[in-house]
């Protein structure tokens, strides 16, 4: 049976007032903040585009044919993760914090004081996630196409958990069409490989994978099982991996990836 495609929830909880406000608020903020930070950001954006020109776009990764991750590459993304999780404290906290808050149906006058006190911090913090985390994957040798890769083949299910009756779980809402077009590319340069092309019983999967993706069936890959080759390639790290997932920063993670020196997070 062909699955259907993944709807966005419109019910009265999917458009609370408090996450308006707290949204509304947040994009205030970060305007003003952006005004008077255009340095850093800058600054941000150029490293990220030096390891852009190293290692090429996000699109252009190309994985193994089966999928699975090389032990000594997961040995380097989990030195990044630790890193930019331990380097990054003030980062996951404000951000935990203003989701907490969009996701409220009302907010009294403190919070609304504390949440524009964060929302005015947050382009400073996403600045500074981005600078560790492009710092040490150019320390380390590994570029943001293999990261995003990995990222999402990792934590799959903590990235998002399907809802029940078709419905688009709250969790998969920050999952923007450009991070949905990125994986469909990645798999097709998997699929389209002339050095090592996949099994042909992965080669369907791939195709079934990059068809759920392009039209709008699915906005992550593999949500329903990985392949075997994957899950073997990760299995001896799954301990490491868990603790090393942070919810609040999701978003962060799968953005920031131009190779041009321009705005944050695009």
């Amino acid at each position: 049976m062909k699955p259907q495609p993944l709807r966005r929830s419109t019910g009265p909880n999917s458009r609370k007032t408090g996450c308006l406000v707290a949204f509304a608020v947040f994009l205030v903020a970060a305007i003003v903040s952006g005004y008077f930070f255009m340095g850093p950001i800058r600054a941000a954006k150029q490293t990220e585009q030096d390891l852009l020109e190293r290692y090429a776009t996000v699109p252009e990764y190309v994985p193994a044919a089966d999928g699975a991750v090389a032990p000594a590459r997961m040995e380097i993304f989990l030195a990044v993760r630790r890193a930019l999780l331990a380097g990054t404290d003030n980062t996951q906290e404000t951000f935990a914090r203003l989701n907490e808050s969009m996701a409220k149906d009302d907010i009294t006058t403190a919070e609304g004081v504390d949440t524009i006190k964060d929302a005015m911090s947050a382009l400073p913090r996403m600045v500074e996630f981005y600078n560790v985390r492009n710092s040490e994957l150019l320390a380390r040798g590994m570029g943001l196409g293999e990261y995003f890769y990995i990222y999402v083949v990792a934590y799959g299910e903590q990235l998002c958990p399907t809802a029940a009756e078709g419905d688009l779980a709250a969790e998969c809402e920050f999952v923007t069409p450009r991070t949905t077009r990125e994986m469909a590319q990645i798999l097709r340069n998997q699929l389209e490989n002339v050095g090592a092309r996949p099994t042909a019983e992965l080669a369907k999967a791939l195709q079934r994978e990059i068809y759920g993706l392009e039209n709008g069936e699915i906005v992550l890959p593999w949500q329903e099982g990985r392949p075997a080759a994957v899950v073997a390639s990760l299995a001896p790290y799954f301990e490491q991996l868990e603790p090393l997932f942070c919810e609040a920063t999701r978003e962060l993670e799968l953005g920031q990836k131009n190779k041009h020196v321009g705005g944050i997070a695009e």
